[in-house]
């Protein structure tokens, strides 16, 4: 009696996947590799999250990372708001404590700072989420220009380019930073914290000088933006 004896394997056994290979289709005897989508969703996270934090990881499907960005902003935003409105409380229990006036001219610097690093950190963190799997795609140059004259950094980060939309934005906020030390609202804060500005930065160069090194700071901004788009719609 003839027995045969067939080795099917390992029954039940799953088949083995392909984790993140390309996709390879044959055509008239070349192989195309399939590319990364191109999209617009990066710069609508950029935007997102340059207008409002934390919604541009929100809509890149990080909610853990939105709630980060949008809360510790809150946070620094509400405490900052806290210690100007209640500067003349606040100086008096400084003195109590036995605790300089002006370490609370120093918290306010501390939050400016924290506050900016959480605002350029969110946007090109949320750029970064929403190019993980997809290509950007450029702006048109006039569009990319507008949204720099709207607020520079803003159409550096629509056309992907991070490192100098992040310039941008720091900037900014260091010319935003700048403006708010020479307002009436900040020479009260300095007035009860017994520290001053030099004379000649409210009055007579100080103010010529912020209104040039924002409009030097918007015009390149502008400039750079269009450049940018433009040499990112050749490639």
């Amino acid at each position: 009696m003839d027995v045969e004896v067939y080795d099917l394997g390992e029954v039940g056994a799953k088949k083995p996947r392909m984790a993140c290979a390309p996709k390879i289709s044959p055509g008239r005897g070349r192989l195309f590799v399939s590319a990364p989508p191109v999209s617009a969703l990066p710069a609508v996270a950029a935007s997102m999250s340059l207008l409002a934090p934390g919604s541009g990881q929100l809509v890149s499907g990080e909610p853990t990372a939105a709630l980060f960005f949008s809360s510790c902003l809150g946070c620094v935003t509400s405490l900052g708001w806290a210690i100007v409105s209640g500067i003349d409380r606040i100086v008096p229990t400084l003195r109590l404590l036995d605790v300089p006036p002006r370490a609370a001219v120093a918290a306010l610097v501390a939050l400016l700072a924290s506050a900016c690093a959480l605002h350029v950190g969110g946007v090109i963190h949320a750029h970064r989420l929403a190019c993980r799997s997809r290509l950007c795609s450029a702006p048109h140059p006039i569009v990319a220009g507008l949204a720099s004259a709207s607020i520079p950094g803003w159409g550096q980060a629509v056309s992907g380019h991070r490192v100098r939309a992040a310039l941008f934005l720091v900037a900014l906020w260091l010319l935003a930073g700048a403006w708010l030390a020479a307002s009436p609202l900040a020479e009260r804060v300095f007035a009860t914290t017994g520290y001053s500005l030099p004379v000649a930065f409210r009055e007579g160069v100080g103010p010529i000088a912020l209104v040039a090194l924002s409009g030097i700071t918007w015009a390149v901004a502008v400039y750079d933006a269009v450049a940018g788009a433009r040499a990112a719609r050749r490639r």
